[in-house]
């Protein structure tokens, strides 16, 4: 049947997830996951990469409701601290989802952890 989940596409997504410090490969299919893998109501994106349209999405209040140093990460390519997790996801000319250009590990060592102080 045409609708169901089984019928979506998944992308390959990159989670930058600030309790665990990890950044870890994630699936995609649609702005729910992208919720859910945030852990967020609203998201917005933070940075587009203009080479490859890459895409970091961020819960687009999380400075209002993260407290703790340790609940934000940098991120090499945009000036301040995030606020709880990141999603990397590609996107086409389109708009559309896709999976991430950039390599995990070239990804990855672009991000780092804020401590306690």
């Amino acid at each position: 049947k045409k609708g169901t989940m089984t019928d979506k596409k998944q992308h390959t997504g990159y989670l930058v997830d600030v309790k665990s410090k990890l950044i870890s490969l994630v699936k995609v299919t649609d702005f729910e996951d992208i919720l859910k893998h945030l852990a967020c109501d609203i998201f917005t994106i933070a940075h587009t990469d203009k080479d490859t349209g890459d895409a970091l999405y961020v819960d687009d209040i999380g400075r209002l409701k993260r407290k703790k140093p340790t609940d934000f990460f940098m991120f090499s390519d945009y000036p301040e601290p995030l606020a709880g997790n990141g999603l990397l996801l590609g996107t086409s000319p389109d708009g559309e989802s896709k999976d991430c250009e950039i390599d995990l590990l070239d990804f990855a060592v672009k991000v780092s952890f804020l401590e306690k102080l």
